[in-house]
């Protein structure tokens, strides 16, 4: 009767111990270029015992390759992520097939030699984790890639920012150019002009004879405001350094004149 009872004891720990190991997902193997149907994720949110993420293997030749996880129903909510590793811990990631939560379906890779084992693993991506549906898997190369699935793709945040910058670089670009063009089709504006009597040493010699009998020689035109920083100039904010020639007395630009008479 003790050993029967110890036995009996014994199976029923062992039972107990049986239901507390968590259930691991078996890795499904997967034909290339051949569709896996009517795969399902139950929501991440579950118990533990409940969620699973389906995780599949697949031996590849050397080639470039592509994973479409297409939700059957286009009415779900479902959103997935898929990780591609070459072993079987999924440490040594070969791609992943986006960022963030949201629904990332599709992702390709290379494989650089034949006969190459690669390990995939589909998972629940939704930021509550409450998506459950059905879907289809393969893995394919490109002269076998699906013509269409049912499935939505979650835009890239970093693809779409890319993008986003790109436009506006164009956009500022063509505006910098067409502003240069009506710029240069614009018609120059003629500088105002202001009359102010020169000092003799800034007549040029041939014509200082004649200021003797016609003093209004002396009478020149100058701009009113200097071509370089545009301050105002008058006779006392310029000097006279030559023949028809003044200095800005502000940032020294040298500023032309010309006879109002001759």
């Amino acid at each position: 009767m003790k050993l029967s009872g110890l036995i009996r004891n014994i199976v029923v720990l062992a039972s107990i111990a049986i239901l507390l190991i968590p259930c691991v997902s078996a890795q499904t193997t997967l034909q290339p270029n051949q569709t896996l149907e009517d795969q399902f994720i139950f929501r991440r949110e579950d118990p533990y015992s409940a969620y699973e993420p389906q995780f599949y293997e697949v031996t590849l030749d050397s080639d470039h390759w592509t994973v479409i996880v297409d939700i059957l129903n286009a009415d779900e909510s479902l959103e997935v992520n898929i990780t591609v590793a070459s072993d079987v811990d999924m440490t040594d990631i070969i791609a992943v097939s986006g960022y963030g939560y949201g629904n990332y379906p599709q992702v390709d890779f290379d494989v650089e030699s034949d006969d190459t084992l690669v390990y995939i693993l589909v998972h629940e991506n939704s930021v509550n984790g409450d998506t459950l549906g059905a879907f289809d898997i393969g893995v394919y190369d490109d002269e076998h890639l699906p013509l269409d699935t049912t499935t939505e793709v979650t835009d890239n945040p970093e693809v779409a920012f890319l993008g986003i910058g790109a436009v506006i670089i164009f956009v500022v670009i063509i505006a910098a150019i067409a502003r240069t063009y009506f710029r240069s089709k614009e018609p120059k504006r003629e500088p105002k002009m202001q009359v102010v009597q020169a000092p003799q040493r800034a007549i040029p010699q041939r014509y200082q004879s004649r200021t003797e009998f016609d003093d209004g020689l002396r009478m020149v035109r100058l701009p009113q405001e200097c071509p370089k920083c545009s301050a105002p100039l008058s006779s006392e904010s310029i000097d006279w350094v030559g023949p028809l020639e003044a200095k800005c007395s502000y940032c020294g630009a040298t500023v032309r004149a010309r006879f109002e008479k001759i």
